[in-house]
């Protein structure tokens, strides 16, 4: 997606504040980052709530939301979708 936009295109994202296409790779390292994670955390069989201790993934702490998001929702979500049938991106 980010190599046919411009430089100068303006992203709007389904929350937070509008990025350009170089913006964009921090919120998919993150995701990248999530779903490797989860993936190596169920592959060792851990519970949702070890694989919550153990991808806590803090150095993105910077952004405002992260404790909130990445505890109550990301991972949650990843260890759920993940561990469904055919789940994930593969």
């Amino acid at each position: 997606m980010r190599d046919f936009l411009p430089e100068e295109a303006t992203i709007i994202p389904g929350h937070g504040r509008p990025m350009r296409p170089a913006d964009i790779e921090f919120p998919l390292r993150y995701l990248r980052e999530l779903d490797s994670a989860v993936r190596t955390a169920i592959a060792e069989g851990r519970s949702i709530e070890a694989t919550l201790e153990a991808v806590a993934m803090a150095h993105y702490g910077e952004c405002s939301l992260f404790d909130w998001a990445h505890n109550s929702v990301n991972m949650p979500a990843a260890f759920r979708h993940l561990q469904e049938p055919g789940g994930g991106l593969a």
